[in-house]
């Protein structure tokens, strides 16, 4: 059974994933199918939704990695999947979700933040980008924060629209590696080769 405090989380979650994805023809009938239901009933309807299963096993990070709650994926790898905040706290401000629900993120989890934390750095240029990790419902997520001037994770979070975090996005998925440039092979220049007559011609002996 989900705390009183998770669950005003979670329904937070989902109201900011409504108004952030939803298309505006929906919006308003999602947001009032999950503010009419009564509190002691929330959870219930959690597992309705297939958003968290009995017994807590399933949160709304793993209903993100499924797909189903929409999101601002711009990369995956095999054990995680990297997303916009989408109430960021500076541009480019990303979470790295581990596909697996557990309470500490895999190695390869943060082996995969340490690449994304590259791609924002070579596509926005901030001064740099902390990464910090957080635990919510038993599910270990890596927070990748770009720095521009003196922020942190207690800065206040910005409502940004779905066409900014599009954007953003777009720009995050269109990065390419840059190419290592080849070397230059200059070839030395062969040794001409000096052919030379062996054949010495000598005067006869005479005996």
């Amino acid at each position: 059974m989900l705390s009183d405090d998770e669950l005003t989380e979670i329904k937070k979650k989902l109201i900011d994933q409504i108004n952030s994805n939803f298309p505006e023809d929906k919006k308003t009938e999602a947001l009032e199918k999950i503010n009419s239901v009564p509190e002691d009933k929330f959870e219930e309807f959690l597992i309705q939704n297939n958003l968290i299963q009995e017994g807590d096993q399933k949160c709304i990070f793993c209903s993100i990695v499924e797909g189903k709650m929409p999101t601002n994926k711009f990369a995956e790898s095999e054990h995680s999947i990297a997303t916009l905040d989408i109430n960021p706290i500076s541009k480019g401000h990303s979470i790295i979700i581990p596909k697996v629900h557990s309470k500490e993120a895999p190695k390869e989890a943060f082996e995969f933040a340490e690449i994304i934390k590259e791609r924002i750095q070579k596509t926005f240029s901030p001064k740099k980008v902390d990464i910090s990790t957080a635990t919510i419902f038993d599910h270990e997520i890596i927070n990748l924060l770009p720095i521009y001037e003196n922020e942190t994770m207690n800065s206040e979070k910005q409502k940004a629209t779905q066409e900014e975090l599009q954007k953003t996005q777009k720009e995050l998925i269109s990065f390419k590696e840059e190419e290592i440039p080849k070397k230059e092979i200059i070839e030395e220049p062969k040794e001409e080769k000096i052919i030379s007559d062996k054949t010495h011609w000598l005067p006869k002996r005479i005996p």
